[in-house]
């Protein structure tokens, strides 16, 4: 079984769509890892620290508003 997807990526949304489909797995962990800093007994994080992880699983949150 194979599944493809297609993205008109001269279309704005499609373009949008895509970048959202190839980072999701990425997004993902750096989630994870977002939630595993409070289950170690952490329950205050820094916004440096969120960037540093998004960083790590390169993760632009402004990349959609570009």
């Amino acid at each position: 079984m194979k599944a493809t997807l297609h993205f008109d990526l001269d279309e704005p949304g499609e373009k949008l769509a895509h970048i959202r489909a190839i980072k999701a797995t990425d997004a993902y962990l750096a989630l994870y890892t977002l939630l595993n800093c409070f289950t170690e007994e952490k329950t205050i994080i820094t916004l440096d620290e969120v960037n540093k992880i998004l960083d790590e699983y390169n993760i632009n949150v402004w990349e959609e508003l570009e």
